[in-house]
Parts: structure tokens; sequence; C-alpha cells
């Protein structure tokens, strides 16, 4: 450089944010690269889980697939694999709608200890729900082995209230699950009502979906048929 310049100051400024700016974008660059890699493992980790379940082959969606494609939300795979295990099947609605909202409720406080028994409203719930986590295990033990970890457990805390609400008690008798309010009972039931409405626009001509059908008009009553 010019010591002699009038703007060598100015200059060795400039120079330094060309410096600063280079160093950021090689940075930006390595890490655009690592989230590349990151990405198409995670891919190959996905599809390796969905179709060791069944839900491709030959990187092309199965029956179970196109099902699981069409619902959404994070429970899909679970459902799908419900609906073609016969999960549901032979359930009244009340009891449909308890099995789903394991599926579709988070419950509050997952940290806090849990009873060793729960009592559940019937005997085809307690059989429904062994089924889903069995599934739920199976798929988790998938994701495990491909390093993946997106399933959560299911939910246990909104079993009773929804059982309750599709058997026609009022919202007002109905009581929140420990830790809960009447607010988490109605997001719970709202949950539950989306996801019949996705099945039964999914389940045209299935045998399950007049029970579906009944199940969701049971639950789209007072405030789930104003807010949902």
């Amino acid at each position: 450089p010019c010591r002699h310049c009038p703007y060598l100051a100015d200059h060795r400024a400039h120079r330094q944010q060309v410096v600063e700016i280079e160093a950021t974008l090689g940075g930006a660059e390595g890490e655009l690269e690592a989230a590349r890699h990151r990405f198409q493992r995670e891919f190959r980790a996905y599809r390796a889980v969905l179709r060791d379940a069944g839900f491709l082959e030959e990187d092309r969606p199965t029956a179970l697939g196109l099902l699981a494609a069409s619902l959404y939300g994070e429970s899909a795979l679970l459902i799908a694999d419900g609906i073609a295990a016969g999960t549901f099947a032979g359930l009244a609605p009340e009891e449909l709608a308890a099995t789903l909202v394991m599926l579709v409720a988070e419950d509050r406080g997952r940290d806090r200890p849990r009873p060793g028994r729960r009592h559940l409203p019937t005997a085809r719930v307690v059989k429904s729900y062994r089924s889903l986590r069995s599934a739920l295990l199976r798929l988790s033990s998938l994701e495990h082995e491909h390093g993946l970890e997106t399933l959560r457990p299911l939910s246990m805390d909104f079993i009773g209230p929804a059982y309750r609400w599709a058997s026609g008690e009022p919202l007002a008798d109905i009581e929140p699950p420990a830790g809960a309010d009447i607010g988490d009972v109605v997001k719970a039931m709202k949950n539950l009502y989306s996801v019949l409405r996705q099945m039964e626009q999914a389940l045209h001509g299935h045998e399950l979906r007049s029970l579906v059908s009944a199940t969701r008009e049971r639950v789209e009553r007072d405030l789930i048929r104003r807010v949902a």
C-alpha cells in the first residue's frame, strides 16, 4: 500500500471488511455443505424406515403408503398402520374416539411420575391401546436402527375425556386430567375432530368409513363445531 495515501486508513478498514466477509462466506459454505450431507443422510434414513415398515417398495408408495399419504400430521404412519391392521375395527364410536386421541393429543408434564396402572374405559380400548403401543415400538425400533427419533409416546391423559365427549357428556361435566385445564381438553377434542375428518375423506369405499363418520358426528358438537 501507498503509505503516503491520504485515504490509507479508509483503505485498510475496507480491506479488513473484505477479509471478514470472505471469512463469513467461507464459514457459511462449510455449514451449507454440512447441512447438505445431513439432509442426504436423513432422507436415506427416512426412506429406509418407510421401506422396512411397508410404506415403500422400490421407492414407490405401497397401498399402505398411499393411505398414509392421504393423512397428515405426526401420527399418519401409525393411523394408516392401525387401519391396515384392523386395530380400529369393531369399536363403538366412543371407543374409536378414545383410541385415536392417544395419537393426536399431547400430554402435559411428560416428566412427572406416571401411575403404574391406568384405567381405560373398555376392554376393546385396552386391546386397541396394546395394538398401537406394539406398532409404535416397532416403528420406533426401525427409526432407532437408522438414527432417527421422530415418534412421540402415546397420549394417555385424554382417553377418558374423549370417551365421555363422544358419549355425549356435557363439557362442564368432563374433568380435565391432572395438570391440564378445560382448554387442553377442547384442544385435544379439536385435534381428534381434525383427524376424524382426514380419515373420513381418505376412507371412501372402506368398511371403516361408517364408523369414522359416526364418531366424527359424535365429536362435532358444542365448541368443536365452532372452533374446528
